[in-house]
């Protein structure tokens, strides 16, 4: 829960890399400032829906209209890809509250007739919406919303600049992807780093460590895609590791780090609790964390104990870990109905409208690769047209390879009865009635022409 007595408040509304998961949604962070502006920091795609989901529409719409500033660090999707959705959402929320300007124009004019004090306390026009992101993100922003109370500017390293209520800016170039920046805020007595996605930069702490001498709170939030194990990667794909993030904050004299951005093959991040005794608190955002700053000593103790046992979750259970090797979604065996079924019913919804003589084909080669070779079954609709163009052929390469073959689609199913079930069925007799043990004598071999009109040969 946020403490109002601070004047830092924090709502992670994203902590994942790269795509989305069940557990993570992509980069997101709402800063807010009590007696200040409210600013987003990066926008990944589904960032609204994380503010409807944890805020409600309510408080989203009232959230939305506080926000002065959405900074984005750099061009990749995880990053920006929600912000055309958010900007609309923005300015659409800010005009409501604006609107109630013309409410003040009419009470000042009855003040002035009925000869009323007027107040002084009356607020003023609100400034233009700042959108602070790379040159590529601004073009993609400027061809899809026009609006006048939108006003942008390009992402680059340069002096701070100060903007609305106070709020300052410092970008950092780092290395990441070109145009990828980290970002230093200040405001009042508390100063604020996140370092976007980069590996360790020395630019960014240096900048923390001089800017930050007189600021009683510099929270760094860092990125740590990688465990240490995964050194390797993060190198190769210019990330950091956790301990790559904590020597950047223990070298830029940091008072709290909060590590995010994990990678979705991480459920917890195991050693969190052993680098958690290092002389400033250390914690592991999660998606909905909302928190302020004089609650991060608190947080950081909880967070070692919530990781340890999420790592221990992982290790012991597989409940979390949904997704399979893409091979077990495609390749089902005959001892196992219910697989099958799915695997023929996929089949069945991916293909094309086919001819009453494509789909008694197809119904065939189920039922002759469900008997002879279960884990064919995938095989089915690139073969489908191969049989519906040279079916003698084709049929008599199943002869030789499995000693049976299918009937001619030219000759009546046994079956008749709802044929488009006949796929589904499991009683093996059933299926052996689709099938011909041999073909006549004048009809056993192929001729050499069909042979060689057959486009590709039959590796299953």
């Amino acid at each position: 829960h946020v403490n109002d007595s601070s004047d830092l408040n924090l709502l992670f509304l994203g902590t994942g890399a790269s795509r989305s998961s069940s557990r993570r949604a992509q980069s997101a962070i709402f800063l807010n400032f009590t007696q200040g502006p409210s600013c987003l920091l990066d926008c990944g795609s589904g960032t609204l829906d994380q503010f409807r989901r944890e805020l409600g529409i309510e408080n989203t719409i009232k959230k939305l209209a506080q926000v002065n500033l959405i900074w984005i660090s750099h061009r990749h999707w995880d990053h920006c890809g929600g912000l055309l959705s958010l900007l609309e959402a923005t300015l659409e929320a800010r005009n409501k509250e604006l609107f109630s300007g013309d409410n003040r124009d009419a009470a000042a004019f009855l003040r002035k007739q009925l000869q009323l004090p007027t107040f002084a306390s009356v607020p003023k026009e609100e400034p233009p919406l700042l959108l602070v992101a790379p040159r590529c993100v601004l073009d993609l922003v400027k061809a899809s919303i026009v609006c006048k109370n939108l006003r942008t500017e390009v992402l680059e390293g340069a002096k701070p600049r100060t903007y609305h209520a106070g709020i300052s800016l410092t970008s950092v170039r780092v290395t990441h992807c070109r145009d990828a920046y980290a970002v230093v805020v200040r405001h009042g007595k508390e100063l604020l780093a996140f370092s976007g996605d980069c590996r360790p930069s020395e630019a960014l702490s240096n900048e923390i460590k001089c800017r930050g001498q007189s600021y009683n709170t510099r929270i760094l939030i860092h990125e740590a895609t990688f465990s240490d194990e995964h050194q390797t990667l993060a190198t190769a794909k210019k990330h950091s590791t956790v301990s790559e993030a904590i020597h950047v904050a223990t070298t830029a004299n940091a008072t709290a780090l909060i590590l995010t951005h994990f990678s979705q093959r991480y459920l917890a991040l195991s050693n969190i609790a052993s680098t958690i005794q290092k002389r400033i608190p250390i914690a592991a955002a999660f998606d909905g964390l909302r928190l302020s700053a004089n609650e991060l000593v608190l947080f950081a103790n909880v967070s070692k104990h919530v990781e340890s046992s999420l790592a221990q979750l992982d290790e012991s259970s597989n409940f979390f870990n949904r997704k399979r090797p893409r091979s077990q979604d495609f390749l089902f065996y005959g001892d196992n109905v219910n697989k099958t079924q799915k695997n023929e019913r996929f089949i069945h919804s991916n293909c094309t409208t086919l001819s009453p003589r494509q789909r008694c084909i197809e119904r065939r080669l189920l039922a002759f690769y469900r008997l002879y070779a279960p884990e064919k079954l995938h095989d089915v609709p690139k073969l489908l047209p191969l049989f519906d163009r040279s079916f003698p052929a084709m049929n008599a390469k199943l002869e030789r390879k499995y000693g049976q073959c299918i009937l001619d689609p030219s000759l009546p199913d046994d079956d008749n009865d709802n044929h488009d079930n006949d796929v589904l069925d499991d009683d093996d007799d059933d299926e052996k009635n689709c099938l011909t043990s041999s073909l006549s004598d004048d009809n056993e071999s192929c001729s050499s022409a069909d042979d060689d009109n057959c486009p590709v040969s039959i590796d299953g």
